[in-house]
C-alpha cells in the first residue's frame, strides 16, 4: 500500500499546472484537485506535495468550490501545524485560504477570527512589510467591511496602504 502511495505522491508533484488564477489550467487543476483530496491517498504528510496542495487550494476557492476548499484546507491546517507548527509559512498560506474559503461559503462571521488569527501571526512572523502580511491586512480589512465594522475596515485600509506606500518606496530606491 506504501507503494502505491509514493506512486501517486510523485504523479502529483511531477504535474503541477500553471497559475491556478487562470481558467484555462483549470480543467487540469480539477482532475489534480481531486486527486489531491482522495482520502484514501492521505497526501498532506508528504513535505514534497505542499506546493500542489496550496495551489489545489486556491484552485477551489477561484472556481467557485470554496466549502470543498474549506475541507482540504482544514486538513492540511492540522496536519501541517503538527508537522511544522502554528508559524511556519506554509501554515500561514493554509489558513490563508481557510479563511478566504470560510467567508466565500457565507459563513463571515466564522472567517474573521481566521483571517485576524492569520494576520497577527503573519505579522508577528514575517513582519509588518511582508507581502503575505499586507495580504493577511487586507482580508481582515475586507471581513470588517462586510461585517459592517467600516471604522475597523477604514482604519486598517488605511493602515495597509501606507506601508505598501513604505514597501514600494523602498523597492524603487534600491533598483
Amino acid at each position: 500500500m506504501r507503494a502505491i502511495h509514493d506512486d501517486a505522491a510523485a504523479v502529483l508533484a511531477g504535474v503541477v499546472p500553471e497559475d491556478p488564477r487562470n481558467p484555462a489550467t483549470w480543467p487540469t487543476w480539477a482532475s489534480l484537485a481531486s486527486h489531491s483530496t482522495a482520502p484514501h491517498l492521505h497526501l498532506a504528510h508528504r513535505p514534497e506535495l505542499r506546493t500542489t496542495l496550496v495551489g489545489a487550494l486556491h484552485f477551489l476557492i477561484r472556481s467557485g468550490r470554496p466549502r470543498h476548499a474549506v475541507e482540504l484546507a482544514s486538513a492540511l491546517r492540522e496536519e501541517w501545524t503538527g508537522q511544522l507548527g502554528r508559524d511556519h509559512p506554509d501554515v500561514l498560506t493554509c489558513m490563508h485560504y481557510l479563511g478566504h474559503a470560510t467567508s466565500d461559503s457565507g459563513d463571515v462571521l466564522e472567517a474573521r477570527p481566521i483571517i485576524a488569527d492569520t494576520f497577527v501571526r503573519c505579522r508577528a512572523t514575517l513582519g509588518d512589510e511582508h507581502p503575505d502580511t499586507l495580504h493577511s491586512a487586507n482580508d481582515l480589512a475586507a471581513v470588517h467591511r462586510q461585517l459592517g465594522v467600516d471604522a475597523e475596515a477604514l482604519r486598517i485600509c488605511e493602515d495597509t496602504l501606507a506601508r505598501r506606500r513604505r514597501v514600494r518606496a523602498t523597492h524603487t530606491r534600491t533598483r
